[in-house]
């Protein structure tokens, strides 16, 4: 019993600070993305020496989570939170295809299928992960 009154208080805890926690993350996470992919490449050394693949994996799987997790958190659109999984997946996927658009026209950055990829990749294992861990803190929830 006590793991699920600790799920159930972390879900809680994400749901009521929700703009603490989810959303004022999620616009600076974003400003910064598009911040850092807006530097020419001959200025902005690999970060963490990985490839850029793997790079552009991981910043869209933490997009994609911010994303869904602040489309299944929000109150306004019944429809944003009821789908809030395929809705964090297409707009990190559009936000994608718009970067990989946008660093075409910076020096040193190209417009590549395969960064696509992993911007896509990325934002599909985001969203699952985030729809994964909803699943786990909310089954058996007594309320």
């Amino acid at each position: 019993m006590q793991s699920n009154s600790l799920k159930i208080r972390f879900y809680n805890l994400l749901k009521e600070k929700r703009i603490i926690l989810i959303y004022i993350p999620l616009v600076i996470y974003w400003v910064v993305l598009l911040i850092l992919t807006s530097i020419p490449t001959d200025s902005l050394p690999t970060l963490f020496g990985l490839s850029d693949k793997v790079e552009h994996f991981g910043a869209y799987l933490l997009l994609s989570v911010f994303i869904t997790a602040a489309f299944h958190f929000q109150k306004k659109y019944i429809f944003i939170s009821k789908h809030y999984l395929i809705m964090g997946i297409i707009v990190a996927t559009l936000y994608g295809i718009f970067d990989e658009i946008h660093q075409y026209f910076i020096p040193g950055r190209y417009c590549e299928l395969w960064d696509f990829i992993a911007n896509l990749l990325g934002s599909i294992v985001g969203g699952v992960f985030f729809y994964k861990l909803i699943k786990y803190l909310t089954i058996h929830r007594e309320f």
